[in-house]
């Protein structure tokens, strides 16, 4: 998945961003045939924070928990779907999960 140029500019490290939505996307892809499954951000950040192992079919790796978990730390946020993949800080996004605000 090619996330916008704008978007990646978000990210002080947009190397990391980018990978992030890429393996975001291709987590999707893998556990549910889609490329962004709706709302699947917030699985796939449990499984980043430890908090769930499996996505659809698919037992996630420990190693890719902690990748997931090392690139957003890098790039210092999250990829969000609105109409297309959207850059958030990672300070918006905690509070966006914490609060519950999900699709």
């Amino acid at each position: 998945m090619n996330a916008p140029e704008a978007e990646l500019r978000k990210s002080p490290n947009p190397t990391a961003a980018e990978l992030l939505v890429i393996m975001m996307s291709d987590i999707s892809e893998e556990a549910w045939c889609a490329g962004w499954k709706h709302g699947c951000e917030y699985d796939i950040w449990k499984i980043a924070i430890g908090e769930k192992t499996t996505f659809g079919q698919w037992d996630i790796p420990p190693e890719i928990a902690a990748k997931l978990k090392r690139l957003a730390s890098e790039c210092r946020g999250w990829w969000c779907w609105d109409d297309g993949p959207v850059f958030v800080s990672l300070s918006d996004w905690q509070r966006k999960f914490e609060e519950g605000d999900r699709p």
